[in-house]
């Protein structure tokens, strides 16, 4: 359905200008907003802070816990059991500390959240200070109460000695005071008043040890009731009502927090399957435009050039011809370029007229690299004279060594008209380079970058271990998605490096047949979901290890493959490979045909003159509604680049047959390494030092994304945006490793890797260049300025970690792999003693349900097979994730 949607809407659109132009204006607006909300619904997605959520509601245990204590030591002091303040005063102390953190609320509270606990924690605030000062009045009671206590029995029994006749009343006193004190029953005030006032008249005036021991016995009967009620006071205080209201309505909070989280994560989900879709649209819509354009500018310049009156020419340092187009030949009056090739052999003296101006051009291009508009006069053949005019310049290779002189020459006898005609050619070509450049650049740049973004963030979404199976589905189809996209981008701008000839051949040594067996083991189970055969036909006598360029000879027959089973409906669809021609040289050269040959519905002869055009489709094809119409174009420039050509043979209604003989090299066997599975890093291994990494990008997007990966797993990271703070950093920070984008506002990230090189201490530290290009010369760029290595966007968060264990020597903690007994158990371990032992007619229906390829009916009847039979799950589950339904069919084949 994707598919269908890019390949249809966008045409449509493009189909009224004004509509796609609209289109293409909005979007310049929208798709930067839609980003932005999407960095903010990132952001509010955020997990919650665990640890600071325990941090408070153990706090607020702990208040509860001190409530408590200081009310228990609050009695035990007023009955004596406590004889000294401190822990009372020690506890208050961190009741008070404990509010002060408690008005530090988490950031995920809300804003009305803040204020609630705000007004509770200012209750229990209020709270606590009338409990304080009834603490503080009940301290200085019982104080005074409690010397009193300790003062008024000595007292008594010195007045006993003294006064003997007085020890009956003195000593009832005694008596009813500490019963009082004990009790604190309210009949004993009247009788301890009687017996005060009896022995103050028996007693001998102004006696001042008898008013001393009255005095105590009255501040006893006072103070008694008064700490009895402070003590009363402080216990009727609501705080721990209070403190249960504040976690409660904490607790209340924090889960309004925790459902807000989950839903801007449904949103985040949702607005990134639309902003895929909008790019979707806006770089078709971008490519197209620029394809017209782009012909239309060719077609231009090509008409230019061939009528062109400018000769080109190569030459070398000594003087020599190189090569030269027919129009130099013709200038310098000779009949071929052959001619002017092996008769001038010293263009100093056999061409020009004053030896000293090609001394003088030589001189200039040393000194500048390039010479516009130099005039000179030169001799032709015939002896005869004329002006040219010289565009020439040095091309050198990467260490700058001069390899040779190369430009154009143009006669300028007739100026006037010479000029005129070079000027607009020039121009023509000038702005026809800068627009393919241009394109190339931007569109890299600018499509590729986004999708950093969004497939780097589903990557750190996915290690989140809390996400639902929903949600674990929108992540899938995000990224499902997004490769897709990446892969109609890619196939995009490798038409337009083509177009721009920018496509190189990169020969490698490589094994043939695997190459052909892993084709097939990908394509079978596509054909055998759509009801047709696929077969493979290998002589036996082609080589096995061999020499060109494997990237590109994959990607031919991938596409031709593509085709031929999307539009084969049924039959059968036959890749085979046959020796052309054998080694004839000391090289081993031989020529190998591919040919791809399906019983699909064939191709119309009036398309036949347009099926290798960029963008365009067959009927077929477009009724499909899928794909761009490049794989073709691409697929055909590719086996010309590798020495060949593609063409084919049709019938409609019976089939196609694509060929293509290419010129290969055999090669000395290699060793291929066993295929790696790729392992989740989930942490750093102990026993390291701490790694300094500095990531230098100007979008901060991009930072985020780096930083979320790399900060969680321990690494030590800094930031900068441009170059000249990358530089500044480096100096402070002195990072082992920096992530370096190119393309920077300020200072870009080629200057600031030479700046940091140049030093002593900057030859320590690990560049890794950062970026969105797909041309190989960025690169060569990139490493030429000091770079250690390079990486392209979109990565893969493996790559990042592989390259930081190559030049770090890293070592990580992997996510445990499933063992291999239950992951990978093949179909060929499948016990057919096991399968015997089920129903027949479960066997029957397993066997009928693979050759109709009923992937959900087999599902639902290996959900039948009982647990002990585990192996057998296991086994078949595989068969089906892998499409291999022919090996069901040939497992169920009845015996005969």
């Amino acid at each position: 359905m994707s598919r269908s949607i890019l390949a249809t809407f966008p045409s449509k659109l493009f189909k009224k200008r004004d509509y796609a132009q609209t289109f293409l204006s909005l979007s310049g607006y929208l798709l930067p907003g839609i980003v932005l909300v999407l960095g903010f619904l990132w952001v509010k997605s955020a997990e919650i802070d665990v640890d600071r959520h325990s941090e408070y509601l153990a706090n607020l245990r702990q208040m509860q816990q001190l409530d408590a204590r200081i009310d228990r030591n609050v009695l035990q002091t007023r009955d004596g059991l406590l004889t000294h303040y401190d822990p009372i005063v020690n506890d208050l102390a961190k009741l008070k500390q404990l509010q002060t953190d408690l008005k530090q609320m988490p950031s995920f509270v809300s804003a009305e959240g803040r204020k609630e606990l705000d007004r509770l924690l200012q209750t229990y605030t209020n709270i606590s200070q009338k409990r304080e000062e009834s603490i503080l009045k009940f301290q200085t009671q019982n104080a005074v109460l409690l010397n009193s206590l300790s003062y008024f029995p000595v007292a008594i029994a010195d007045l006993t000695e003294k006064e003997p006749t007085q020890a009956t009343r003195l000593n009832a006193l005694l008596r009813d005071i500490l019963l009082f004190n004990l009790s604190t029953d309210t009949a004993l005030v009247d009788r301890i008043n009687s017996e005060i006032q009896q022995i103050l008249a028996t007693s001998k005036p102004n006696n001042a040890d008898v008013d001393m021991a009255m005095t105590h016995a009255k501040i006893i009967l006072n103070r008694r009731a008064r700490v009895n009620d402070l003590v009363a006071l402080v216990m009727e205080l609501p705080a721990s009502q209070s403190i249960e209201e504040l976690a409660i309505a904490y607790n209340r909070y924090y889960q309004q927090a925790i459902d807000a989280t989950n839903n801007y994560r449904l949103w985040f989900y949702l607005l990134s399957i639309v902003l895929l879709a909008g790019i979707s649209a806006w770089i078709v819509l971008k490519i197209r435009a620029y394809a017209a354009a782009t012909e239309q500018a060719e077609e231009k310049y090509r008409s230019i050039f061939e009528n062109s009156v400018t000769g080109i020419f190569q030459s070398t340092p000594e003087g020599r011809f190189l090569s030269t187009n027919p129009r130099l030949a013709e200038i310098y009056g000779c009949e071929s370029v052959s001619s002017l090739l092996e008769n001038v052999t010293d263009i100093e003296r056999q061409i020009y007229i004053l030896p000293e101006r090609r001394q003088e051009l030589v001189g200039l291009m040393q000194e500048k690299g390039a010479v516009e508009n130099f005039e000179s006069q030169v001799y032709r053949q015939d002896g005869t004279t004329i002006w040219i005019s010289e565009n020439t310049r040095s091309v050198r290779d990467c260490s700058g060594e001069l390899l040779y002189y190369e430009g154009t020459v143009t006669d300028i006898s007739d100026r006037k008209q010479a000029e005129a005609a070079l000027k607009e050619a020039k121009l023509i070509a000038e702005s026809a380079n800068r627009t393919k450049s241009q394109f190339l650049a931007n569109m890299s740049h600018e499509l590729r970058t986004p999708l950093n973004v969004v497939l780097g963030f589903t990557q750190l979404m996915a290690r989140d271990r809390l996400l639902s199976t929903q949600q674990q589905d929108y992540l899938g189809t995000i990224t499902r998605s997004g490769e897709h996209l990446l892969e109609l981008i890619n196939d995009v701008l490798e038409m337009s490096k083509i177009e721009a000839g920018q496509t190189r051949l990169n020969e490698t040594n490589f094994d043939l047949y695997y190459l052909i067996d892993t084709l097939e083991e990908m394509w079978r189970p596509k054909a055998i979901s759509g009801g047709i055969q696929l077969i493979v036909e290998r002589q036996p006598d082609i080589p096995q290890y061999v020499q060109t360029d494997e990237s590109k000879l994959r990607q031919v027959l991938m596409n031709l493959l593509s085709n031929a089973i999307k539009f084969t409906q049924k039959g059968s669809v036959t890749l085979r490979v046959s020796l052309v021609e054998q080694a004839t040289s000391d090289k081993g050269q031989v020529t190998i045909q591919f040919e791809v040959e399906d019983t699909g519905s064939g191709i119309a002869p009036e398309e036949l003159t347009t099926l290798f055009n960029a963008f365009v489709q067959t009927e077929t094809g477009r009724r499909s509604q899928q794909g761009t119409g490049l794989g073709l174009a691409i697929s055909r420039e590719f086996v010309q680049l590798m020495g060949g050509d593609i063409t084919l043979e049709t019938q409609v209604g019976k089939g196609t047959k694509f060929q293509f003989n290419i010129p290969i090299a055999s090669a000395d066997a290699i060793e291929r390494s066993p295929k790696q599975r790729h392992r989740r890093v989930i942490g750093l291994a102990p026993d390291q030092p701490r790694y300094r990494l500095l990531l230098v990008e100007d979008r901060w997007e991009n930072r985020q994304l780096l930083l979320k990966m790399l900060e969680p797993l321990g690494f030590e990271v800094k930031e900068a945006s441009n170059g000249q703070e990358a530089i500044a950093q480096w100096e402070a920070f002195e990072p082992h490793l920096i992530w370096m984008d190119l393309r920077m506002p300020v200072m870009d990230g080629h200057e600031a890797t030479k700046q940091i090189k140049s030093h002593l201490k900057g030859q320590a530290t690990v560049i890794i260049a950062l970026t969105a290009s797909v041309f190989e010369e960025e690169r060569v760029v990139a490493l030429s300025a000091g770079c250690d290595d390079f990486v392209r966007k979109p990565f893969r968060e493996e790559e990042i970690f592989e390259k930081m264990a190559h030049y770090l020597g890293v070592r990580y903690i992997y996510e445990p792999l499933v063992p291999v007994s239950k992951a990978e158990a093949t179909q060929s371990q499948i016990d057919r003693e096991l399968l015997d032992a089920m129903p027949v007619e479960w066997r029957e229906q397993l066997h009928q349900a693979a050759t109709q390829v009923d992937a959900e009916e087999i599902v639902r009847l290996i959900q039948q097979i009982p647990p002990e039979y585990d192996s057998l799950i296991l086994a078949l589950a595989d068969l089906v994730d892998g499409y291999r339904f022919d090996r069901i069919v040939a497992l169920t084949q009845p015996s005969a």
